[in-house]
């Protein structure tokens, strides 16, 4: 388990075994269940975003990414309200957490790739 928690490969192995347990609970249970399983492996992908940011640039870039969402999430709460007239909240969580949904993996990609590219640059 410490291998999965401190190196760069368990940070990569760790999310995609908690997608399979999640996508074969889900396949078990059948279709009854409406479930994103990307809300599920948030925390997991933060918690790996937080190790390979500090393994690729020596800081955590989690901080930052949390207070950008929550700007966003005011700025959409704010435009909602001016636009439709009224806050409808599952209309903003679901719209919100589709869209940190994609960045978070995004962002986990993207740090995947510079890991990847920084073992690589030291190997050559």
């Amino acid at each position: 388990m410490r291998f999965l928690i401190h190196s760069w490969a368990g940070q990569i192995i760790l999310p995609l075994l908690v997608f399979m347990m999640l996508y074969l609970i889900k396949f078990a249970l059948g279709k009854k269940i409406k479930i994103r399983l990307a809300d599920f492996l948030l925390p997991f992908l933060f918690f790996s975003i937080h190790s390979l940011s500090v393994n690729v640039f020596g800081i955590s870039i989690l901080p930052f990414v949390i207070f950008a969402f929550s700007a966003y999430g005011f700025l959409k709460i704010v435009i909602m309200a001016f636009y439709e007239g009224k806050f409808m909240i599952d209309k903003f969580f679901d719209r919100y957490l589709y869209i940190w949904d994609l960045i978070s993996i995004f962002l986990y990609a993207l740090l995947v790739v510079l890991q990847l590219s920084k073992i690589i640059n030291t190997v050559i």
